[in-house]
């Protein structure tokens, strides 16, 4: 209240100033004169002027550079606009350089464009973000929040496609709205969806009609299920009361959106929440949620550092009987110099986009171990790298890509990207566009982890890749697995048939599998039966002794 009390007096001035005449007033001849009190309204300008300035310093962070600027330039313009019409009384320029400074602020940071999510239509995080800090700044009661969680949305992804999806979300998404009769309903992540309630009386409302009117789990198929909408999700309705109660925030005054929904992503990626309504933070989510941060931080330092290491996995060439071959993977050390497992902190890349970044400096680091210590005149023949869906998604990722290889004056042909079939169900519009971009650069594609989860037999015959990676989890069975065998056995004879696609198999651990998968007439052998990932000075003798 004490933030809007000048422009109120000011406002009650004006409306008054017939009767007291000290703001302005008119002569009966009509000229109009300003009153004793008129440079007041100079005063209430500077006010705010100043406030603003120093409100877009600290809350700095939730704008973009480019709306730093605007803002900026609005207060620069407001400042010497009320200067020049102290100067120049009779000339009345304030209104409309303000005018003209408002459209633009309008434009940049209010623009209506910029809160709604493109493909669902709905309101975005932004916007969420966006109301919850201005209700912050009016008053300070309690937040609630109503989370719908869709916790099989990867899953669907990988069977329909992500196309397909979003066009079920979309209409989910307007069901939902109707359902409720309130249509401030919020995307905050590709999985999850917010409602914002102003009493806790209204949060239980809406959490009893969803509930009772919503069948959590159901299929594509199932005849069984509601007649009026047939949704393939797994949902989760529960609620919030006030975050900041959380024990993991320990905030009074300092109230943090960003942070809330941080750790709402996390609970969701780590699958913390079962069939609970309300949601509790236990001493195990915070430790392992601080932990992440930790993650997150070395990472975001990692990429600028570019401290990033590669390790390389020899492969062995069963024709030849040496190694040929080796995959490129990224490691990253903590302060104390350990070693972060890959799936800590490869799927927090992905989510903040840092691994866009990760995959350039891993091929900049790769071709110029390359290059440095002429490795291929020890033996070797390819290299494998990982290149992730978020990289795929980039502009011109073909031409980033090859641009970090010609920069070292390397050839194309010892180098073999590897995607994974989930990725071309996600999106396979967008991915063959990228593969054929790769093979008019002479650039080979390999399946990686082919066997695990939907593997697709006819989408592997129709794309054309240099090499087939059978998944660990497929090969380690089909010892004591007939029918996995055999699937295995005719998989190789069909990739030998139909033309010159080499197999390779990963996660060999023993002497029996690797004897078993020669006899399998599988090309290459990747395990720590024949070699672990090793630093690429490890890797430099290493070849150097197994010629």
């Amino acid at each position: 209240m004490i933030l809007f009390t000048p422009s109120i007096i000011e406002l009650l001035l004006i409306i008054t100033a017939p009767f007291h005449r000290k703001i302005m007033y008119f002569l009966p001849d009509g000229t109009y004169h300003h009153g004793e009190w008129w440079n007041l309204l100079y005063v209430v300008a500077a006010f705010y002027t100043i406030y603003g300035f120093f409100f877009i310093l600290h809350k700095r962070e939730q704008f973009t550079k480019s709306q730093i600027i605007v803002c900026l330039s609005y207060t620069t313009l407001a400042i010497m606009s009320y200067l020049f019409q102290a100067a120049f009384p009779t000339i009345f320029a304030t209104g409309f350089i303000v005018s003209i400074s408002v459209l633009l602020i309008y434009l940049s940071i209010r623009n209506p464009s910029r809160f709604i999510d493109s493909k669902l239509q709905i309101f975005n995080v932004e916007a969420f973000i966006d109301r919850f800090n201005d209700l912050s700044t009016l008053t300070a009661k309690e937040h609630y929040f109503l989370i719908i969680h869709i916790q099989n949305l990867e899953e669907l992804f990988d069977q329909f496609g992500i196309e397909k999806i979003n066009q079920i979300l979309r209409d989910f998404s307007f069901y939902i709205m109707k359902l409720c009769k309130d249509n401030s309903y919020y995307a905050l992540f590709s999985d999850s969806y917010v409602y914002y309630c102003n009493t806790k009386d209204e949060l239980n409302d809406k959490l009893k009609l969803l509930e009772n009117s919503y069948i959590k789990s159901i299929s594509l198929n199932d005849k069984n299920e509601t007649p009026d909408r047939k949704y393939p999700f797994k949902v989760q309705f529960f609620i919030i009361e006030d975050y900041t109660k959380m024990h993991v925030f320990k905030m009074t005054d300092n109230k943090n959106i960003d942070e809330f929904l941080n750790l709402l992503r996390f609970i969701f990626n780590q699958n913390y929440i079962k069939d609970d309504t309300k949601l509790i933070v236990t001493a195990e989510m915070e430790k392992d949620y601080l932990e992440s941060l930790d993650i997150q931080n070395r990472v975001k330092e990692a990429v600028k550092s570019e401290d990033f290491e590669v390790f390389i996995q020899p492969i062995y060439d069963l024709h030849k009987n040496t190694f040929t071959r080796g995959e490129a993977l990224v490691r990253l050390k903590d302060k104390n110099g350990q070693l972060i497992l890959p799936e800590k902190f490869i799927p927090q890349a992905e989510l903040n986009g840092d691994i866009v970044k990760i995959g350039e400096i891993v091929l900049k680091k790769t071709c110029r171990f390359i290059k440095d210590t002429e490795i291929t005149q020890q033996g070797l023949e390819k290299i494998n790298i990982n290149i992730s869906i978020i990289q795929c998604m980039q502009d011109n990722i073909v031409e980033k890509l090859t641009s970090i290889i010609d920069s070292f004056s390397l050839p194309h042909n010892i180098f073999r990207f590897e995607i994974t079939e989930s990725m071309i169900a996600k999106n396979e519009k967008l991915l063959v566009s990228v593969m054929n971009e790769f093979h008019n650069h002479g650039i080979e594609l390999a399946l990686d982890d082919y066997g695990n989860g939907y593997s697709n037999t006819a989408r592997l015959m129709q794309y054309k890749y240099s090499e087939i990676k059978f998944d660990k989890s497929l090969i380690t069975e089909i010892e004591t697995n007939e029918y996995k065998r055999l699937m295995v056995k005719h998989h190789i004879l069909m990739m030998k048939e139909t033309g010159d696609t080499l197999v390779l198999a990963e996660g060999v651990e023993t002497k029996e599998l690797s004897d078993l998968l020669r006899i399998l007439n599988c090309d290459y052998i990747q395990g720590f039966y024949y070699a672990k990932p090793m630093n690429i000075e490890d890797f430099t003798e290493f070849m150097k002794t197994h010629r």
